[in-house]
């Protein structure tokens, strides 16, 4: 995984803005593209802001480099990331607890 500063060496607002434009494109595997942009771009920034902060930090980073719609685009498609991944966690754990 790439840290905040790679990407931001690499262009993270040109990435950003790449995955807001994919997340319209027709193609199925553009918008998936665009889900795993956006959500390598969340992780490494996640990584660099406490825990507490990071969804707002975040929408403020989007809202910094992207028209208002893309940016409550690209919000929404990490939030939902990160809550299917953590209900897919609980469901494990919880599937573990029963088959003991």
């Amino acid at each position: 995984m790439r840290t905040l500063e790679e990407l931001k060496d690499y262009g993270s607002a040109s990435l950003l803005q790449m995955a807001a434009e994919l997340l319209n494109d027709r193609l199925p595997e553009a918008r998936e593209a665009a889900r795993s942009i956006a959500a390598t771009l969340y992780e490494s920034f996640a990584k660099e802001h406490d825990k507490g902060e990071i969804q707002e930090s975040w929408r403020s980073y989007c809202e910094a480099n992207l028209p208002a719609l893309h940016a409550q685009s690209i919000v929404k498609v990490t939030v939902a990331q990160q809550m299917m991944e953590a209900n897919s966690a609980s469901l494990l754990y919880f599937s573990l607890m029963i088959s003991l």
